[in-house]
């Protein structure tokens, strides 16, 4: 497996989210600014008010993009026989990298999603190895590779 690749795919798609969270941002910030040379009617200063509040939403997204990247970049991704941060892990027939959380990607016609060493299932199955089970939420899963 070309974990290098699942890396690049990966900083690909952060690097999008990024850039959509500072456009996002950048269109409501402008929003939010009044006309100074013109009286503020009641109207423009509520609707100005409301913008510069989802203006502040869209500043969130900006800075945990950010520290995806940022981890992303420096996450250790070499060979491992353990589950644990940089590891890829094939649970029940499904890819995941621990990492950062992500939506489900395709790299190399194969998905995989991203989690991150916060996630509940991640403290179920870290240090573990290739056929080892364990259960979570209920649900048997068994490491089918960790890579």
């Amino acid at each position: 497996m070309n974990k290098e690749a699942v890396r690049a795919t990966m900083l690909s798609l952060s690097e999008d989210e990024l850039q959509q969270a500072k456009e996002g941002y950048a269109t409501f910030l402008k929003s939010a600014m009044t006309d100074r040379t013109e009286p503020i009617r009641r109207d423009d200063a509520s609707m100005a008010e409301t913008a510069s509040e989802i203006a502040e939403a869209f500043d969130q997204p900006v800075h945990t993009s950010t520290e995806k990247i940022e981890k992303l970049k420096t996450i250790d991704f070499r060979h491992t026989n353990r589950v644990a941060e940089g590891a890829i892990v094939k649970l029940n027939g499904r890819f995941f990298v621990i990492s950062v959380p992500t939506s489900r990607f395709v790299c190399h016609g194969e998905w995989f999603m991203g989690i991150s060493t916060d996630a509940p299932i991640y403290h179920r199955m870290q240090g573990l190895r290739d056929g080892d089970k364990f259960t979570f939420g209920g649900r048997p899963f068994t490491i089918e590779q960790v890579d």
